[in-house]
């Protein structure tokens, strides 16, 4: 009996330390986590203007803070699909540089009136560089003084003054829903009333294809060489 009794307080005395045990690892855990919480929320938040001086920090010399920005961004790929179906007066987020690494010949130099026209009238500006491409022969032939985009029989003060006023054109009559010439929002809704050409759409989608193509290439290779 004096054995049994033995075996049987040496069991619970086990048990006893086994529970034990475990209750301190649970304490020991709920107060680590406990400790973790206090601790992160008595660190201060990284605010927009750290996060932005961080990235700034970083940034070669020599390259400009919104290029480098959007190098790291990337454009989109667009297939031909993409272009066919983009809304028009979205947000383009082509920048001048990118601009600047895909205009030829006479368009060389009027990138910025593109950008402008897109933030003053809300229409695609490589859909507008696309348009002025095709009709004056990237700006080598004009019919009409100063006028990229063969719009009626006009002259113009400047090829400046021609951009911004195809741009508001499209814009009021073309992609606004009250327009006298809406059809919707893409390139080919644009052509129905804008060109009798049997082929116009098509060439100004293989335009901007291959504009977006060539900022894309360019973007890659700029953030390539500066890494």
């Amino acid at each position: 009996m004096g054995i049994k009794f033995k075996i049987h307080e040496n069991k619970r005395v086990s048990a006893l330390v086994s529970y034990v045990a475990t209750l301190l690892i649970v304490a020991l855990t709920i107060g680590v986590f406990a400790l973790m919480r206090v601790q992160a929320a008595d660190e201060p938040l990284i605010s927009a203007s750290q996060t932005q001086d961080s990235v700034t920090s970083s940034i070669p010399s020599g390259v400009s803070r919104p290029a480098y920005l959007f190098y790291v961004s990337r454009t989109p790929q667009y297939s031909m699909d993409d272009i066919i179906n983009m809304d028009l007066t979205a947000p383009s987020n082509v920048t001048y540089e990118d601009l600047c690494a895909v205009s030829q010949q006479g368009l060389v130099g009027l990138e910025q009136y593109f950008i402008n026209a897109e933030k003053e009238y809300g229409v695609n500006c490589v859909f507008l560089m696309s348009i002025a491409a095709l009709e004056s022969g990237w700006g080598t032939s004009l019919f009409r003084e100063n006028n990229l985009f063969g719009f009626g029989q006009y002259d113009f003060a400047s090829k400046e003054e021609c951009i911004y006023t195809v741009a508001k054109a499209l814009s009021e009559n073309y992609l606004s829903e009250d327009g006298s010439f809406h059809y919707g929002y893409t390139v080919r809704d644009v052509w129905v009333k804008y060109a009798t050409s049997t082929t116009w759409g098509y060439k100004i989608e293989n335009i901007m294809y291959n504009l977006y193509n060539g900022i894309r290439e360019n973007n890659v290779s700029n953030y390539t060489n500066i890494q």
